[in-house]
């Protein structure tokens, strides 16, 4: 959990305890964020649909629980982000 909250630490630009999917897309235009989820084994390539799958409150915000859920959930393979859209 620690590298994931690490991840949310430097994705939560503002410091306001959640991310928004504009702060999720700034990071994931970047190499050093992507190899963070391609370390987890977090399919990053789709932002919207990522964003969507970790905000389970729909409140457009992601914070720190979603977010450790999120990664937790669809880590483990690329595929893990096209299981958990069919759901």
């Amino acid at each position: 959990h620690e590298q994931i909250m690490e991840i949310f630490s430097v994705m939560d630009q503002d410091e306001s305890g959640s991310i928004t999917i504009q702060e999720m897309a700034e990071h994931l235009i970047k190499e050093e964020t992507r190899a963070y989820f391609e370390c987890l084994g977090v399919d990053a390539s789709d932002v919207w649909t990522l964003f969507k799958l970790m905000d389970v409150d729909r409140t457009s915000r992601i914070d720190q629980g979603e977010f450790i859920a999120g990664c937790m959930r669809l880590k483990g393979s690329a595929k893990g982000l096209d299981v958990a859209k069919l759901a």
